[in-house]
């Protein structure tokens, strides 16, 4: 049984909208905590991509990291995108 199909049947056997208004507290937290995790893991000069929503890779250089955000520059054509630490990838030099 996978881990998904373990938390999905313990959410179902809760039966108040205590332990639900808990659970998504708990989810709350650990979001922040990976997002600040994927920040920690970058630094101004790393080279990165990601997906910019129309299906195209972009790949550029960090300028600047931010608390929750990272400036990129896009690497063909200067453009600057403020992009989630977490939808980066790291690419490797």
């Amino acid at each position: 049984m996978s881990n998904f199909q373990i938390a999905s049947d313990a959410i179902r056997s809760m039966t108040t909208g205590e332990e639900l208004d808990d659970l998504i507290e708990v989810l709350r937290s650990h979001r922040t905590f990976l997002s600040r995790k994927a920040v920690r893991s970058l630094s101004i000069g790393n080279t990165v991509s990601f997906d910019n929503g129309k299906g195209s890779r972009i790949k550029g250089t960090v300028i600047k990291v931010n608390q929750k955000n990272v400036k990129v520059r896009c690497n063909q054509t200067q453009s600057t995108w403020r992009v989630a630490a977490s939808f980066l990838t790291q690419e490797v030099a």
